[in-house]
């Protein structure tokens, strides 16, 4: 008997490391990012295809081949929205980032050309002069 193969297209939701993640796949009908549940936890997540292959031996083996935009929940900042912090050149100096996300619990991750910051499900998004304060 040859193997089954499924493909199916879904959210894979990243955690930070040493997070043992709730929920990792969810297969979903959309590529809109402001459709995607917001996972507790999760810092981020991406869209992909999910593809398993069931054995005969009846082992399953699954890869998620992830399409390359990330998207990160929490505010987008730019470099300049940063300049009052304390540290502020200790922190451009660790980074070539120029954009950042700020997560509800406080933490500045450095965005790549690939990723996207949106805000959190009925979150109320800040205008640039009233974040961080």
């Amino acid at each position: 008997m040859d193997p089954i193969v499924k493909i199916n297209f879904g959210v894979r939701y990243l955690y930070p490391s040493m997070v043992m993640p709730v929920r990792a796949y969810e297969f979903v009908d959309t590529d809109n990012p402001y459709d995607v549940a917001y996972q507790n936890g999760a810092v981020c997540f991406d869209f992909g295809k999910l593809i398993e292959i069931f054995l005969d031996t009846g082992e399953v083996v699954s890869k998620f081949l992830a399409e390359a935009d990330t998207y990160y929940w929490g505010q987008e900042l730019a470099l300049e929205d940063m300049e009052y912090i304390e540290d502020y050149e200790v922190f451009r100096n660790l980074t070539d980032a120029t954009r950042f996300v700020l997560t509800s619990w406080g933490a500045l991750i450095p965005l790549s050309s690939g990723d996207h910051a949106i805000p959190y499900p009925n979150a109320l998004e800040l205008p640039s002069d009233m974040r961080l304060e």
